[in-house]
């Protein structure tokens, strides 16, 4: 249906992340023109620079207010400009419960349920 759909993630406002911190950055989502699929979105790690982090983080159609988790482990405060490109983020499906254990290839624990982030096949 959709081949190689991604997500251009945008910082939506100025903000600091203080050396040393981890914050949520708010972000907005801008697509290049096509049709964006209704579906939850991974960002995966990535590196603005040496010490400061993009972690995966998942977007939900259900968030009002879309942010990305940061860690700034360096030495220094790292300032986010509205509007900079910070990551790209890819459709995906969010499974949760026991069955997520025989299909996830990234699983973790929260709240005693089982999670795992797939690329959607439907957007491939």
């Amino acid at each position: 249906m959709f081949n190689d759909v991604c997500c251009h993630i945008l910082v939506a406002e100025d903000c600091v992340v203080p050396p040393k911190h981890e914050a949520n950055v708010p972000v907005r989502m801008l697509s290049d023109g096509t049709p964006l699929p209704p579906s939850n979105w991974a960002i995966e790690p990535h590196m603005q620079e040496p010490g400061v982090i993009a972690a995966r983080t998942l977007l939900t159609d259900c968030h009002k207010e879309p942010a990305a988790h940061v860690c700034n482990y360096s030495k220094k405060p790292y300032n986010f400009n509205a509007d900079i490109f910070l990551v790209l983020a890819e459709p995906v499906i969010h499974i949760t419960g026991a069955d997520s254990k025989a299909v996830g290839s990234s699983l973790s624990t929260h709240h005693g349920l089982n999670v795992s982030i797939q690329p959607d096949a439907s957007t491939r």
